[in-house]
């Protein structure tokens, strides 16, 4: 089985912040996680993850040693001078097969992007997330515009195969901007794969006043016999069912934690409590559609929502798209909105053992 640490740098100096330490904001109104702590959650509540590293500067130290003592999975290392000085650190205390180095900075990053830079690097020792660039290019030093089609915004996790970046680390790094640029120079040409435009860089104090709001929602629900298996507001055939006070539709539930959450609004479990009998049974696309309105009665929009199925089984590709036409439905948004993917744990924990399912969901509002 193929073992992971996530590397996160959880380091620097804020120096286009205004004085304002970036990585210690509070930028979820719900949960009060930092922007540290956003970056660093994703990988806490990955299965595929077996341990983190978070390096830590003098004025992250403190958050650092607080999110250690949180979660389990996290041993600090002391970052260097530089970037690639920090990660070298970080590197004498990894372990195992695949190494992902995230920057902790991106506080959005989904747990669907994770797993498919695990898979690719797997595949082919590197994985470099992308987006393209939509602005146009002018290159002051040549008088002339770039073509754009060639050029790839790169992001963070970059995966790589872990015995090879040490390798590529033992060079000179001089001058290098992230360890895709190493391993590209010293190793061979990166494997490249599509990235989020929702995983962006908090580097100035306007990535922090942005319009645009991002939430994070999980949910988990046991697997039990003689219950409907109900997910995205659709009845699927199968032996066992979730167990929970309404439908127990665990996709629908993460989209709806996640919503409130970019809304700076409680969560599902305030306003729909499972002590309340008038919640018994009930669907939880006619909840969603409350959930809908409450944005609308704040003044937020949807951008976008990212959502994971975490199941052993059944097999539920196939009822992606009905779930996806339910739940645009009900949002009363466009269905290219709304994003659904799924994936197994390997059979692996309470997923694995089919005990349960499980999601996680990102979204984005902004205010209308």
């Amino acid at each position: 089985m193929t073992k992971v640490t996530a590397i996160i740098a959880g380091g620097g100096s804020a120096t286009r912040m205004n004085g304002i330490n970036k990585l210690t904001y509070p930028i979820n109104k719900v949960n009060g996680f930092t922007v540290l702590e956003s970056a660093v959650f994703p990988f806490v509540i990955n299965e595929n993850i077996d341990s983190i590293i978070l390096t830590y500067s003098s004025i992250t130290y403190d958050e650092a040693k607080r999110l250690q003592e949180k979660y389990d999975k996290i041993t600090l290392v002391q970052g260097g001078y530089t970037r690639t000085g920090t990660i070298q650190n970080a590197l004498k205390y990894a372990s195992g097969d695949i190494v992902l180095i995230h920057d902790g900075a991106r506080p959005y990053l989904s747990n669907s992007l994770i797993n498919k830079i695990i898979k690719s690097t797997i595949k082919n020792d590197s994985a470099i997330p992308y987006t393209d660039s939509t602005d146009s290019l002018y290159n002051i030093a040549t008088g002339e515009y770039v073509n754009r089609s060639n050029i790839k915004k790169v992001q963070t996790p970059q995966g790589f195969r872990l015995d090879l970046l040490i390798k590529a680390m033992q060079n000179d790094t001089n001058g290098a901007t992230d360890e895709g640029h190493i391993f590209n120079k010293y190793i061979k040409p990166i494997n490249l794969v599509e990235g989020e435009e929702t995983n962006i860089k908090i580097t100035t104090q306007d990535d922090l006043d942005k319009r645009h709001f991002v939430g994070v929602g999980y949910d988990v629900h046991k697997l039990v016999k003689n219950r409907k298996l109900i997910l995205g507001g659709v009845e699927i055939d199968h032996y066992l069912g979730l167990l929970g006070h309404s439908d127990a539709d665990v996709l629908t539930h993460a989209i709806m934690d996640s919503l409130l959450g970019a809304a700076g609004l409680r969560d599902i479990g305030y306003y729909f409590p499972d002590t309340d009998d008038k919640y018994l049974g009930i669907s939880s696309i006619t909840l969603l559609e409350k959930v809908r309105d409450m944005l609308k009665e704040n003044g937020f929009e949807i951008v976008n929502i990212n959502s994971e199925i975490m199941a052993e089984k059944p097999k539920l590709k196939a009822i992606i798209p009905d779930m996806i036409k339910v739940l645009s439905s009900a949002l009363q948004i466009d269905s290219s909105k709304i994003s659904v993917s799924c994936t197994t744990t390997e059979k692996l924990g309470i997923i694995g053992n089919e005990q349960g399912i499980a999601t996680y969901s990102v979204c984005s509002l902004q205010k209308i």
